[in-house]
């Protein structure tokens, strides 16, 4: 019962509120109140929604509502969201980002996009084997076989030699 007095009261505030960057503040966290104590995502959408009516480059508020339709499988609206987003101005870790934004092209069937986000993943974080084998798999999907097996080769490097079968799935797809 407090979370839905308190969600009524930074609605309200934020509703009456004339300085933009605070209406978006207000409503960036009426939103995040609604997605993690009430878990009523609906209600969380619209008020991500007027954080960013309020303020359309709100960062926070852009990674809330992208988190949303990642979740809710709304790959276009998440592909957006993200590509609004600065690596810089995100929670996510660079390298995550670039793999969320990767995964989401290739679900929307944008493999070029898809490759390049992978390799700026690839790029931006320290060397992580599930990367570069996605890396190779996208660069192999494409025929782009130098690119594949480079990556190929590097992903096989970073595995445990006592990871039997990831090391014998990427020399699979190595071969």
């Amino acid at each position: 019962r407090s979370w839905v007095e308190l969600a009524a009261l930074l609605e309200a505030r934020a509703r009456h509120v004339a300085d933009r960057d605070e209406r978006a503040a207000l409503f960036y966290q009426l939103g995040r109140l609604h997605q993690h104590e009430r878990h009523d995502v609906a209600a969380a959408i619209r008020a991500f929604d007027a954080a960013l009516d309020a303020d359309a480059e709100h960062p926070s508020a852009l990674e809330g509502r992208a988190e949303l339709a990642w979740e809710a499988q709304d790959y276009h609206r998440a592909d957006l969201l993200y590509g609004r987003l600065a690596p810089a101005r995100s929670t996510l870790a660079p390298e995550t980002l670039w793999l969320r934004r990767s995964e989401i092209a290739a679900r929307l069937e944008r493999n070029d996009r898809a490759l390049r986000f992978a390799q700026e993943a690839a790029r931006h974080g320290p060397p992580r084997s599930d990367v570069l084998a996605r890396v190779a798999h996208l660069a192999a999907a494409q025929g782009d076989l130098e690119t594949a097996v480079s990556a190929a080769r590097s992903a096989l490097e970073l595995m445990a030699l006592g990871d039997a079968p990831a090391v014998v799935a990427a020399r699979l797809d190595l071969a």
